[in-house]
This record gives C-alpha cells, structure tokens and sequence, in this order.
C-alpha cells in the first residue's frame, strides 16, 4: 500500500473522532458546502491573516537580534505533513520558533495540541527553540485605525507544548493507522450527531428522539448509555440516574405526548405589561474590529425586527430597520428603534442573553442612548424560558428550546423552511457580503428582501407562540 500523509488537518479531524477520519479517507463525507457558521469562522481566520503577518514582521521580528521570518512552509516527517502559519529562524543557532496564528481571543486544548503537533512535525528537522499562538486581544478596543500592536498578542506556550509531545507523538501514529484501515475502527464516533460530517459512518439508525436529544445530558453519560445498547431516549431504563428535567425528557419520548404546566405558564406570563413588544436582533461578530469603539469579535447589530400587540385581539403592527453600507449600522439602528419602542410594556425576546448583551454594548457606544437601553433590558421578558425551564415541553422539540424546533410543533402554518435566508448565520453572512459590496447590484435587493423576511418571521413567530402559551 502506498504510504499516505497525515496532515495536521487530518489529525485534528482524528482527535475529533476516529471515524471522522477514516470516512474523510474513505471519500465517506458528503461532499456538501460548508454550513453558514462555519463560513463565518472560516472568513474570520481568513480575514485576521495578512494583518497577523505585518504584526509578525512589523512588531515581533524587530525584536530578534538578528532573525529571517517564512511565511507558511510546508514540512515533513517521514508521513506527517504540516504547513506552519509561520517560523523565525535565529540566523546565528538556526534555532526556529513557531508561531501558529489562532483567529481566537482565548486559548484552549485543541490550540495547544495543534502547535504540539506541528512542533514535532518540525523538530525532525530543525532545532525548535520557543512556540507562540498569534491571536486577538479581547481587551482591545479599535480607535479611527487598527493597531496591531494592540490587536494581537502573541502567548508563549512552550511549556505546554513539551508536555503534549508523547502524548502527540502516540497519538498521531494511531490516527495514521486509522487512516490506512480497510475497515473502521470499533468505538471511535463523535459524541455529537447534530454536528457530524458523516452520520451514516457515525450514528447510522440514530433513532428520531435518541439519547443525544435528552437536554444538558453529559458526554460520559450519553456514551454509558450507547455502551449498554441504548440510543433511543425512550429505552433509558426507568433506574438510570439523570436530573428531573431529563427524565421529563425520557417520558415524552416513550409517551409521544406533551408535557404542559399550565399554571406555571399563567404565572410566569402574568407579570407581563401591555402592550407587548416583540423584539429580535441580528449581528455579525466579526474577528477584526470595523469601526471605532468595537473589540475583536464584538457583535455589530445591523438589524432589528419589531411587532407590538396592543391587545390580545388587536392587529399586530410591525417596525423594521436594516443597515447597510459601509458605515457602523449601530446608530441609525437605535435612532430607528427608539422611535419605533414605547416606553412601557413588556419587551418579549427568545434567549434575553443575547439581546442584554447587545443593548450593553450599544449604550457602551453610544452612551445618549443607555438610559433608553437600559429601560428596555428591564423590561425584558424571555418567552423562550417557557420551554428551556420544562413548562410547556413537546416531543416534536427533540429536547431542544429553538426557537427554529419549536415554531413548526406549535404553529405549524408558519415556517423558516420556504425562507431563502432561513437562519441567522445566513444572515449574517448576506450582511457581511451586501456592506461591504460583493454583492452583485442583480442580488443586492433580493438578498435586503430575504434578510428583512426572515428577521421579521423571528418576531412574529415569538407572538405567534405567546398565542399559544397564553391560551389566546
């Protein structure tokens, strides 16, 4: 058999699972694009790159005494096959350090043993002496320009990449193995099917409801379960330990019916003041900083959908705004939301975390408007709660509180699957593309309808469902 080569991209795909890998080989993997969020994460590592490269050689290799820096050299050892972000070789020792480029604020495991691996790719052929990760600083704050000397940081981990190296040095020999199997190996899947890139490898016959949809249910549990057999949620035996809300879970599935506390609903909807205010956001959280005042990955909410009910029976009225161009869309948004917003009423929202989060960061820019911004995180009431805290539970959910699971169980005559632009990170990607003008002038105006469309299914959708809950 021919020998194969192990990249450091096959062995990421290794670590996540086994057979992740051997269907990679196995041209098992439908050949599918690439899901809205991971274009956006494959766009912000794309867009952090030749800014990282001048940080390197405006900022870092000035401080070498005398040192040369390669930009994206392909290394082997015997099978293994790495492209480095970058290397400064000390021109005196031939000593080269490694500086692997992360489009991340924080460092974790995987980034080590990526830079782990690519040390011992590179120390068969080279003295390595140090490793750095080149990544964003979350305390940076961008003013008229970027700084790169303030943008990035570059974090010494070599410590810990020496730690790592047996572990890596087995590991990447089993992953090679694994890679030149006829067959898969036993007991080597994921732990997550809804991310899977070859279920059928993976999770083949996962039933519909499995133990993977029993909510906030941990991996050691979820792979105790499928070692005894079990995958449907509805055979977890009645003596199998798991929290109330799981169990809850567990009994949709095997009875096929909803769960519904109905006097918990009354109460948590009786605080409720009218009228009623229904509100979404989108954004994009971009790696680099657009415009003065925002952090690396800072949301930048271009867009808001808004109905408001003034009674149970009266006809719902709708407000919208989306910015576009290339501007900070942020103060146009709130001149045009704090118009639209009453200042009383209870303002309704699905997950609050992400709505707070955006109205703190909105004042913090535009601070004539935090008053306005604080009035309506007080008033926030979060309908989603109403499904996650197990009040109104359904088995057509899947476990889930998405807000994109639950609108077709509860109100079937109204659907995202016609939308062309159907979820979030579509959006935020049409966003991204039409502000910053690749947008062809032909798809400009189709795309601005779709994104209005889909915001304003968000809100209406969010009514719809306080219907529901509320026996209107």
């Amino acid at each position: 058999m021919t020998e194969l080569s192990l990249t450091k991209t096959d062995y990421l795909l290794y670590r996540q699972a086994p057979l992740h890998l051997w269907a990679a080989a196995h041209s098992l993997i439908p050949d599918a694009p690439p899901p809205a969020q991971d274009l956006h994460s494959m766009r912000q590592g794309l867009a952090i790159e030749p800014h990282a490269r001048r940080y390197l050689e405006q900022v870092v290799l000035p401080g070498y005494p005398a040192a040369s820096l390669a930009w994206q050299p392909t290394h082997r050892d015997g099978p293994y096959e790495i492209r480095a972000d970058a290397l400064i070789r000390h021109d005196a020792s031939g000593v080269v350090d490694i500086y692997e480029i992360k489009a991340v604020n924080n460092l974790d495991a995987e980034h080590i043993e990526d830079a782990a691996f690519q040390a011992l790719v590179l120390q068969a052929s080279h003295p390595v002496g140090r490793v750095f990760i080149v990544h964003l600083n979350k305390d940076y704050v961008r003013g008229e320009t970027l700084d790169l000397a303030q943008l990035f940081l570059h974090t010494d981990i070599t410590a810990e990449v020496h730690e790592l190296l047996p572990v890596v040095a087995l590991e990447r020999a089993r992953a090679l193995e694994v890679l030149q199997a006829a067959d898969p190996l036993t007991d080597a899947y994921c732990d997550k099917p809804a991310e899977c890139p070859c279920p059928a490898v993976c999770h083949p016959d996962l039933p519909a409801f499995s133990i993977y949809n029993i909510p906030r249910l941990k991996s050691e549990k979820r792979r105790e379960l499928r070692g005894l057999g079990i995958l449907a949620a509805a055979d977890v035996p009645a003596d199998y330990k798991i929290s109330a809300n799981q169990r809850a879970a567990v009994r949709l599935a095997q009875t096929g019916q909803p769960e519904i506390a109905a006097e918990e609903i009354r109460a948590a909807l009786a605080g409720l003041q009218w009228p009623l205010w229904f509100l979404d956001y989108e954004s994009l959280n971009a790696s680099l900083p657009r415009f003065p005042g925002y952090r690396p990955y800072q949301h930048i909410v271009f867009q808001y959908s808004l109905h408001c009910l003034t009674a149970p029976d009266a006809e719902p009225q709708h407000y919208e705004y989306l910015g576009l161009g290339p501007e900070d869309p942020a103060l146009g948004l709130l001149e045009s939301l704090s118009a639209a917003l009453g200042s009383t009423g209870s303002v309704l929202v699905w997950n609050k975390g992400f709505e707070a989060s955006r109205n703190r960061e909105l004042a913090a820019l535009h601070p004539a408007y935090a008053l306005f911004l604080e009035s309506v995180n007080e008033r926030i009431f979060d309908l989603m709660e109403i499904v996650s805290k197990g009040h109104y539970q359904h088995p057509g959910f899947g476990g889930s509180a998405s807000i994109k699971q639950v609108l077709p169980v509860m109100v079937p005559t109204l659907s995202y699957d016609s939308l062309p632009i159907s979820g979030g990170s579509q959006t935020m990607l049409a966003w991204d593309d039409l502000s910053s003008g690749k947008t062809s002038p032909a798809e400009a105006e189709s795309t601005r309808t779709a994104m209005l469309d889909y915001c304003r299914l968000d809100t209406l959708a969010m009514l719809e469902l306080w219907k529901v809950f509320a026996g209107v």
